[in-house]
C-alpha cells in the first residue's frame, strides 16, 4: 500500500480510508494517515467523524437506520480552499456498513468531477446488482 500512495503521479488522487469508530478512531492508526505525506498525488480522506485536513474530505453526518436497516444520512464534502457542502443521501441497500461504501464512491466520483447533488442522487437511486444478494422482499405483515 505505501509502494502505490507514494509513486502515485501529482495528477493522480489517493484515496486514504479514515473511518472512525468509538472501537478504533483514525487518530489511532499513524500508519495510515501517514500515507498521505507519501504522495504528490492530491489526497482524499472519506470516512466518519473528523478527518484530515487535505485535498478533498468526504464524509456522513446524522446516520440513521430505518426499519429495513437501510441508512440515511448527510452526505459532506469539502475541497481544500472551498466551503463545505452537503446533500442528503438515502441508501437503498442494507447494512450500516454500505455508508462506508457510499462514502468511497462519493470520493471517487467527487475528485472526478462530479456534483455533489448527482452524486448524491446517485447513491440514493442505487439498488444491488445481483439478484437475491441482499434484496428486500417487504411482506404484506
Amino acid at each position: 500500500m505505501r509502494a502505490m500512495v507514494s509513486s502515485a503521479p501529482k495528477r493522480a488522487s489517493a484515496f486514504i480510508t479514515a473511518s472512525t469508530s468509538e472501537v478504533e478512531p483514525v487518530t489511532r492508526h499513524p500508519r495510515v494517515t501517514a500515507m498521505a505525506a507519501l504522495t504528490s498525488a492530491r489526497v482524499a480522506w472519506f470516512g466518519e467523524g473528523d478527518l484530515p485536513d487535505r485535498d478533498l474530505r468526504v464524509t456522513a453526518r446524522g446516520v440513521t437506520l430505518n426499519p429495513l436497516s437501510q441508512a440515511s444520512f448527510e452526505l459532506v464534502a469539502r475541497f481544500a480552499g472551498q466551503a463545505e457542502r452537503s446533500v442528503g443521501v438515502q441508501l437503498g441497500v442494507i447494512g450500516r456498513h454500505q455508508v462506508a461504501n457510499a462514502l468511497a464512491a462519493a470520493a471517487a466520483a467527487l475528485a472526478a468531477g462530479l456534483d455533489l447533488a448527482t452524486v448524491g442522487a446517485a447513491l440514493s437511486s442505487a439498488t444491488t446488482r445481483s439478484q437475491w444478494r441482499m434484496e428486500l422482499r417487504p411482506r404484506p405483515d
